[in-house]
């Protein structure tokens, strides 16, 4: 016969057989040293490389999710920069100031352009003045200080009609 050894990994428990002479042989102290050492630095190589592990997934974990994120809010902007410029386009097409875009709170093509006819129908109307008129006299005299700050006004001039009526006030 011959000599059987079954080493378990955490017990350290040896059994054996009868040798080729049939008594039993004696185990080896410096194999099971040297088993035990190889056994202990296996181990702690082992529990590196699971702490190394675990530390890539953690970082890849939290990587994936700071890309997740960005790419979220990249896309939100996307869609906030499409709505803005549908808004422009549909104030353009409509006729509204560029300020009436602040109003339009709709978030597809349809409500925008229902919001924009609906605050298009409350701007009043202006009828472009006319030679003759009350406001602009025929004989070419320039309007008054009053009738220069109400039409910069009403052409939605403000900066224009701001210095008008500073003008007015402080005389500057």
């Amino acid at each position: 016969m011959f000599n059987l050894t079954r080493r378990f990994a955490n017990a350290h428990v040896y059994f054996n057989a009868p040798d080729d002479t049939g008594g039993t042989a004696p185990p080896d102290n410096g194999t099971v040293k040297t088993a035990s050492s190889e056994e202990s630095a296996y181990k702690t190589a082992l529990e590196f490389a699971e702490q190394q592990i675990a530390e890539l997934k953690r970082t890849s974990e939290l990587e994936l999710e700071r890309e997740r994120q960005r790419a979220s809010e990249a896309e939100d902007r996307a869609t906030r920069w499409e709505l803005e410029d549908m808004k422009r386009k549909i104030a353009t097409e409509i006729g509204l100031a560029h300020d009436a875009i602040l109003f339009m709170t709709g978030e597809d093509e349809a409500a925008l352009r229902v919001q924009a006819e609906k605050l298009q129908a409350l701007i009043p109307r202006i009828a472009p003045v006319q030679a003759g008129s009350q406001t602009q006299p025929a004989s070419r005299q320039t309007p008054s200080l009053d009738e220069q700050i109400t039409a910069a006004q009403l052409a939605g001039r403000t900066a224009e009609a701001i210095t008008l009526k500073r003008f007015q006030v402080f005389g500057k």
